[in-house]
């Protein structure tokens, strides 16, 4: 049995959320920790790997499952969620990881299920959509534009080229408290990894889109 949370980590966990704002950077480094401890213990899962079958997929994030502890304290986090998405099947891969024994305890697929983009995520879309603006790619490469993204609605429009697809929706921003749009919104199918066009006037979803302009 491999515990992947040590007595002393549990009791440091409690002691810096008992602080709390004077223990949040402590807190925060030792969950991120944690949270790579989880990842790699999930990602070497035969069950896991199986299920991905070495399909193009990316980890989105970890998360460590507080539960009712009773008067014990340090029996509150048991469990950690690994969420890997599969982008050549379109399916968020949930995997749940006891922390005491260092087992995976099952590996569930869901689909339809579209949680916030990563960070790698939105890189990976603004790369794709500046591939043919020149001016905003230089722009984006020299870090003087920000991206951010939102899931795509049209991921969940029947009929439309994004339908079950990882897609967002994202944005460009220049830098500071006051930063304006200077791109966007552009349409990306990570699981295609393009950018959509606009749809035509009339188009599946395009009538919802119109209704909100009003």
């Amino acid at each position: 049995m491999t515990t992947l949370v040590s007595r002393s980590e549990r009791v440091s966990l409690v002691r810096f959320a008992q602080q709390q704002a004077k223990g949040r950077r402590a807190l925060d480094a030792l969950v991120a920790k944690l949270r790579r401890r989880v990842t790699d213990t999930a990602g070497r899962s035969p069950e896991v790997l199986g299920m991905l079958g070495g399909r193009r997929h990316r980890v989105l994030g970890a998360e460590l499952h507080v539960e009712e502890p009773g008067k014990n304290l340090l029996h509150a986090i048991r469990h950690a969620e690994v969420s890997t998405y599969d982008y050549d099947r379109d399916v968020l891969v949930s995997t749940i990881v006891d922390l005491a024994s260092g087992d995976v305890v099952r590996a569930v697929e869901h689909r339809g299920v579209q949680p916030p983009p990563t960070r790698e995520e939105v890189d990976e879309a603004a790369a794709l959509a500046t591939a043919e603006q020149a001016a905003l790619a230089r722009r984006w490469r020299a870090r003087q534009v920000i991206a951010t993204a939102i899931p795509a609605r049209e991921a969940s429009i029947e009929g439309h080229a994004c339908y079950g697809h990882r897609a967002i929706t994202l944005y460009f921003w220049t830098r500071g408290p006051r930063g304006s749009r200077v791109g966007g919104p552009v349409l990306v199918d990570l699981s295609r990894q393009r950018v959509v066009p606009p749809e035509p006037e009339g188009a599946p979803g395009t009538a919802g889109m119109d209704a909100g302009k009003a």
